[in-house]
């Protein structure tokens, strides 16, 4: 268990929403492949944010109270991610799962998005490999 890495339980092709999506877009994109948020990469694949179901709710209601625009996704999403590497262990990943609040992580090299693992892939290595 101690040596299983990130890499080898990630998700290497991630739903991904771009700058420039609109809300709507974004929900369709977390609904069509059932997640409950999305990395958001720029045109060339660099993680700028992470947008969540929590983030679409609220600024649906805000929308739908004002009977406005639909807002776009670089808006709302969160531009201060947490992220972890490739090589980083699945032990250390759970333990940082445990006390932070994410329940997916963009897998970067750099700024570059390699994949995201949630919660339940951790899960499922954890007892996979125990």
């Amino acid at each position: 268990m101690k040596d299983a890495v990130v890499r080898e339980h990630m998700n290497p092709t991630p739903a991904l929403v771009r700058l420039g999506s609109t809300i709507r877009h974004t929900v369709d994109v977390l609904l069509s492949n059932s997640v409950t948020g999305a990395p958001v990469v720029d045109g060339d694949g660099q993680l700028v944010g992470f947008v969540s179901e929590h983030d679409c709710i609220d600024v649906l209601l805000q929308q739908k109270a004002d009977n406005g625009e639909d807002s776009l996704v670089e808006d709302v999403m969160h531009g201060d991610v947490l992220t972890v590497s490739p090589d980083d262990t699945i032990l250390s990943l759970a333990e940082k799962m445990g006390t932070l609040k994410p329940k997916n992580y963009p897998v970067v090299s750099g700024e570059r998005l390699l994949g995201v693992i949630s919660r339940s892939d951790v899960l499922r290595a954890m007892c996979e490999l125990s």
